[in-house]
């Protein structure tokens, strides 16, 4: 679910800035006349994903400090999770961003 969340917004961003080069390629570079478009985020899926950012982090800090003599089970599986959401993260940040920066 996670991941389709990312992915939904990456292609959500992607499309918003390709928009934004079409607009900008049509109409004069020096021309600041506003272009009229509007990115539209679901705040449900945004709301999904802060939750699930917020269960994980909190799992992920109240099992390490109740485990100090060893790390358990629990920890080493939502610290996992954590590595693989960072991962998702990274790559929609790696595909988003040069192109915002292109139309920037």
């Amino acid at each position: 679910l996670v991941q389709q969340l990312i992915g939904n917004s990456t292609s959500m961003h992607l499309a918003y800035f390709k928009q934004l080069l079409l607009v900008k390629d049509l109409k004069k570079k020096d021309s600041t006349e506003d272009i009229g478009l509007e990115f539209k985020v679901d705040p449900c899926s945004m709301k999904l994903l802060q939750l699930f950012q917020r269960l994980l982090l909190s799992t992920v800090y109240n099992q390490s400090k109740k485990d100090n003599a060893g790390v358990g089970d629990e920890v080493h599986g939502a610290v996992s999770v954590l590595v693989k959401y960072v991962a998702m993260v990274q790559e929609h940040a790696s595909q988003v961003l040069p192109v915002a920066v292109r139309v920037a």
